[in-house]
């Protein structure tokens, strides 16, 4: 059994042909990028408070809760992106096996920056 891993870049010039689908890769990739704008950005913010502890500081511990508020936002655009991508992958290969394609493949799972996909 052979196994590929597609980037996000390779998912999306593979459904590039059908329209409805690069639109949903699209609004897939742009949720995963705010869920990661908005979760690196709350890390920092959630830090500076705990830096400043450990230095012997005073913290500024509205800084941790927005930090906070940040991850949790970034959270449900990360779902959006899996439910987009993923669901939009798995219909993309229903429909290449339903057509009688040879070149039919598998799910197996999302990576931390691509799809794997066996038997491609």
């Amino acid at each position: 059994m052979d196994t590929v891993t597609l980037s996000m870049h390779d998912v999306m010039e593979r459904v590039k042909v059908n329209p409805v689908a690069y639109d949903e890769i699209k609004r897939a990739k742009s949720n995963y990028s705010a869920a990661g704008i908005l979760g690196f950005t709350g890390a920092l913010l959630v830090s500076v408070p705990l830096v400043t502890v450990a230095a012997g500081g005073h913290p500024e511990w509205s800084l941790a809760v927005v930090g906070g508020t940040l991850i949790l936002v970034s959270i449900p655009l990360n779902l959006a992106f899996q439910r987009h991508a993923v669901m939009r992958w798995r219909n993309i290969i229903n429909n290449l096996s339903h057509r009688g394609s040879r070149q039919t493949s598998t799910l197996r799972g999302q990576g931390r920056n691509g799809f794997t996909v066996l038997d491609w």
